[in-house]
């Protein structure tokens, strides 16, 4: 996930995705802030919410017990992974993807 690094307190780390400020883990790299950082997200911390980051469900495939959800925020891809049928959402439907503090890390910068 492309972000802009913010700053970090501790292990964690505020990044800027689009108009949405995260929190991820920091890792153990140095940035500065306005750096252009790749985050690492845990597909199954995501969820389908009534608050979140706006998306379009482009993919939806079951397999083995898990659902994958694949949807789209402003060209980019954003995977959620749900176990069993808990949630009911066909490609092209509108949903919120919420991200919880610390559902990913930082991985590489340009």
């Amino acid at each position: 996930l492309p972000c802009t690094y913010l700053g970090r307190t501790g292990d964690a780390a505020s990044v800027k995705f689009g108009e949405y400020t995260l929190t991820v883990r920091a890792g153990k790299r140095e940035y500065h802030p306005g750096d252009t950082v790749m985050t690492a997200l845990r597909g199954e911390k995501l969820a389908i919410a009534e608050n979140g980051i706006p998306c379009t469900v482009t993919d939806v495939n079951f397999a083995g017990g898990i659902m994958r959800i694949t949807a789209e925020y402003a060209g980019t891809t954003l995977t959620a992974l749900r176990y069993g049928l808990d949630t009911s959402v066909k490609m092209g439907d509108r949903v919120n993807i919420l991200i919880p503090d610390l559902a990913g890390i930082l991985c590489s910068g340009d």
